[in-house]
C-alpha cells in the first residue's frame, strides 16, 4: 500500500496543507520586495514580518511533530510569537525570506510524508505536563492549528494585495 493509503488523516491535512502553501505563496509572489516593507495596517505588522514568522512557523512545526530540528533556529527571537516587530531594514532581506520559504515549505512537505496516522493522537514533542493542559497538546492538533494559523496570516497578505490593487478579489 501507499502512504497515502495507509495514512489517510495524514494524507488528507497535508492536501489542505499543500493547497493552503500553493494559494498562500502564489500571493507572496504578487508581492513586490517594496510591498513587502508596508504594514498590514497602520501602526501594525509590515508583509516582511508576516513573511518571515510564516517561515518561522512553518520551520517550527517539526519540532512539535518530533521529527527534527529547525533549519532556520534564529528566527525563533525575530520572527516568534511574542517577537518585537522591528523595521524592515532590520530582517533578513526579502530576497533571502522568499527563498527560505521555499526551501522550508520542501522541508514540511518530506516531514508530511514521514507522518504516520498513528502519532495524531500522541502528545506533541515538546509538552511538558499532561496535553491536556497545553494549548497544542497532542501532533494532530499541532498539524491542525498549524494549517489554521497560516490561513490567518495569509488572509493579512490577502488585505495588503487587495489595498494594493494587485488581487483580482
Amino acid at each position: 500500500m501507499s502512504w497515502e493509503q495507509d495514512n489517510p488523516v495524514t494524507y488528507r491535512f497535508f492536501l489542505q496543507w499543500k493547497d493552503m502553501i500553493q494559494w498562500g505563496s502564489n500571493y507572496l509572489n504578487l508581492l513586490t520586495d517594496d510591498d513587502l516593507l508596508l504594514p498590514i495596517a497602520p501602526g501594525r505588522n509590515h508583509a516582511l514580518w508576516v513573511l518571515g514568522h510564516l517561515i518561522e512557523s512553518e520551520d517550527e512545526l517539526s519540532k512539535y511533530l518530533g521529527h527534527g530540528e529547525m533549519r532556520f533556529p534564529e528566527y525563533e527571537t525575530l520572527f516568534g510569537m511574542n517577537s518585537q516587530l522591528l523595521t524592515p531594514d532590520q530582517y533578513p532581506s526579502p530576497k533571502q525570506l522568499r527563498e527560505q520559504w521555499v526551501k522550508v515549505i520542501h522541508k514540511n512537505t518530506r516531514l508530511f510524508h514521514a507522518i504516520r496516522d498513528a502519532e495524531w493522537d500522541e502528545p506533541h514533542a515538546l509538552i511538558k505536563g499532561k496535553p491536556e493542559d497545553d494549548f497544542y497538546g497532542w501532533k494532530g492538533r499541532c498539524i491542525h492549528l498549524w494549517i489554521i494559523h497560516s490561513h490567518y496570516h495569509f488572509g493579512q497578505i490577502a488585505i495588503l494585495l487587495a489595498t494594493l490593487k494587485k488581487s483580482k478579489y
